[in-house]
Parts: C-alpha cells; structure tokens; sequence
C-alpha cells in the first residue's frame, strides 16, 4: 500500500511538473509573442502618415520597446499631432539617455553639441528635449540646440557669480544685494552727478578689485579645479575662467593641454580665447557669448538669425563685452554693423535726408567748397565779408555792387 502511495504521489507529481512545465513554455512564447512588433518601424509610419524621423527614433528601440509603442491600437484621427502622440509612448517606454541618442540622430546635431550634452545631468537632458524631440522648421538645428541647452543652464544654475559678469544680471536680484551693477550706480560720482571721467575712474577700480578678490580665490568655489589652476598659474581674466569653465570636459582640457606652461605673454587670455576659438564651433561659443553677457532674449533671437559667419564677426572684437553700460544695446550695434556690411565696432556715416551717406554728401560738397574756394579768390575782399555774415539779411548769390 505505502508503494502504491509513494507511486501514485510521483504520477502526480510528474503531471504537476509536465504542467508547469507546459505553463513555462506557454508563458515563454506568450513573452516572445510581446516581445516582436506587429508590423516594422517603416510600414507602421506610412500606415499612420507619421513623419519619417519618427520611424529613425523607433529603430534605436528595443524589439519589445518598439512592440510596446506599435502594438496597441493608435487611433490618431482627431490628433493634432500625431507625432507627438508616437513621440509619448516612446518617452514611456525608452529611459531619457536612451531618448537623447534619438534627440541627436533625427536632428543630425554636430559633434560639439554631442559634447556639450554629454556633460549634462539627465534632469538638464530631460528639459533639453522637453519643448520637443524633433527641431522643427530650423535652418540649424545643431544652433537651436545649444540655445535650449544655454536656456537649461541659465535656470539650473546660479545667476550671480561674485566676479564683474554679475553687473549682466544684476538688475534680477533684490534690490541692496551689494551686486555690482548697484554698487556702479551707488558710486559718490554718479549719486553727486560727477564727470563721466571720475565716473570711468571709480569703475575701473571696482572692477580691479573685483579681479584681485578672484584671483585672492574669494570666487573660486563654483569653478571647476583644472580652471581655477590655470587662471591661477597663468593670470587670466575672470571672463575667461568663466568662458573656459562652460566648455565641455574633452573642449577644456584640450585648450589647457595646447597652452601648456604659458610664460612671458602679454595677453594671457587673448591667447586662451584663442585657442577656444579654434576647438570650440561658432554656436557654441554663440551660446556662450549669450550666456555670460546676460543678453535679454530679443538680442539672442537676433544673433540666432545671422549666418554663422555674421556670427563670427560678431563675437570678433570680443566675447565679452568689456567698459559699457548696457551689453544689450552694444551687441546690437554690433548686429546692425554686421549686417550692413561693415565691421562689427565700425562706425558707419550717418545718413542724410536725401538718402545718400555722408560719404557721397561730402565728395560733392568737397567739390562745390573748391570751385567757392576759386571764385573767393577772385572776389575782392570787401565782399568776402558781406558774404561771410549770415544774419545780415542779404542773398549770399547776389553778386550786385
């Protein structure tokens, strides 16, 4: 009898195993069954009418992450945008570094843009890709990219840095904050209505004091260690630690690492700035012109509008706009310089009425001075003077007696 049990509890035990055993391979291929899509990346875009970037990020899915975006019903009729709806599922199913490599692929953003997000945090990635994560109807994706990314850091970070770049932002700040915009305008000059030489003498010193307290490491908290090194050891200005400190890890160490052990130069951060130049492209350092000059959007929007080469020239005098007090109005001038041609600190004549410039005003009234100049000669001296009063009420043109 106890054989016939131990017998009888195997034969169960053995149907129990088989079965689960079939349950296993049943559970198993309902898995491979989630696991493949119901219809390729390609056939589910044209099968949706969806845009053709939207099938690229799907292929950078996973088969069962592209299974769970393609599988479920989609019903997109009264979508206004359809891509959106895809993009949603995606943003469900992929992490955001995942999401990132697809921000990169379908908006074909060059190297240095790669770089600068890849030293991103993933909350400042997931913001980067927030407003959308395909660039539409942009000439240069790769520029607006770096505006998002300028936009992420401006509100991740602090806008008040204890060095002369706080006067771009100072008028954010509470009001007897000590910053150095309140402390121009507080100046015994400007309170009294002093000269405007006294007034350009107290800020020079505000600003060297300003540089001393720096390079004293009374700023050196927010920067990174191989930037502080190197401002230190070479002597550059606190512009340029701040301009050296937004580059990307690989852009930075490649500066330093170019300049080596610089001695005896005149210009330290001259020759820094540039050796940036020719690491960094022209809308990286478009973003960093922005950013540490505090430029307001409208000014941004209109550096965002020019060619990279209008860009260039610029940022050509310099990255930081240095001894003015409103880089707004400064950078604008530059703008409209470019823009018609000339350099960006020229000075362009100033237009007349008639519409001609100055330019070909005075080669006309040159040529009218020398033949008045002729006739002056030949006109006797008593009349010179009558011609030369201009109150006394007679016609210049009357050559009567």
């Amino acid at each position: 009898a106890s054989a016939l049990a131990q017998a009888a509890a195997a034969l169960k035990l053995g149907e129990g195993g088989a079965s689960d055993a079939g349950g296993g391979e049943g559970s198993q291929r309902e898995d491979e069954d989630e696991e493949e899509p119901c219809m390729t990346p390609t056939e589910f875009v044209e099968a949706h009418g969806l845009e053709s970037w939207v099938g690229e990020a799907l292929d950078m899915l996973s088969p069962s992450q592209c299974a769970a975006v393609i599988n479920p019903e989609l019903n997109l009729q009264s979508a206004r945008n359809p891509n959106g709806v895809v993009v949603s599922r995606i943003k469900q199913v992929a992490p955001v570094d995942q999401r990132i490599q697809m921000f990169i692929r379908v908006n074909d953003l060059a190297e240095g843009v790669v770089d600068r997000l890849s030293t991103l945090t993933p909350e400042q990635c997931e913001a980067v890709m927030e407003t959308g994560l395909k660039i539409q109807k942009a000439v240069n994706p790769s520029g607006v990219a770096m505006k998002r990314i300028t936009e992420v850091l401006k509100a991740t970070q602090p806008r008040h840095r204890p060095v002369a770049l706080v006067s771009r932002h100072a008028s954010e700040g509470p009001v007897g904050s000590g910053s150095y915009r309140n402390q121009r305008y507080s100046s015994p000059g400007a309170r009294r209505g002093g000269n405007r030489r006294s007034y350009s003498r107290g800020r020079g010193r505000e600003e060297a004091s300003s540089r001393s307290s720096y390079q004293q490491g009374g700023v050196g908290s927010s920067m990174p260690s191989d930037v502080q090194q190197a401002m230190e050891e070479l002597g550059l200005d606190p512009w340029c630690g701040e301009v050296l400190r937004r580059l990307s890890l690989w852009q930075r160490q490649t500066v330093i690492r170019e300049i080596g052990t610089m001695r005896s130069v005149r210009n330290p951060s001259g020759v820094v700035m540039s050796r940036i130049r020719a690491t960094a492209k022209t809308d990286e350092l478009l973003a960093i012109f922005i950013d540490i000059n505090g430029l307001d959007r409208g000014t941004e929007a209109k550096l965002w509008e020019l060619t990279p080469e209008q860009r260039a020239e610029v940022m050509a005098p310099g990255i930081y706009v240095q001894n003015v007090r409103n880089p707004n109005t400064a950078v604008r001038s530059r703008v409209s310089n470019v823009e018609q041609g000339r350099g960006a600190m020229e000075r362009g004549p100033p237009w007349r009425k008639d519409g001609r410039d100055d330019k070909e005003g005075s080669r006309e009234e040159g040529k009218k001075d020398r033949f008045t100049r002729r006739d002056d000669r030949r006109r006797p001296h008593k009349r010179q003077r009558t011609e030369s009063s201009s109150d006394d009420g007679h016609d210049d043109d009357d050559d009567s007696p």
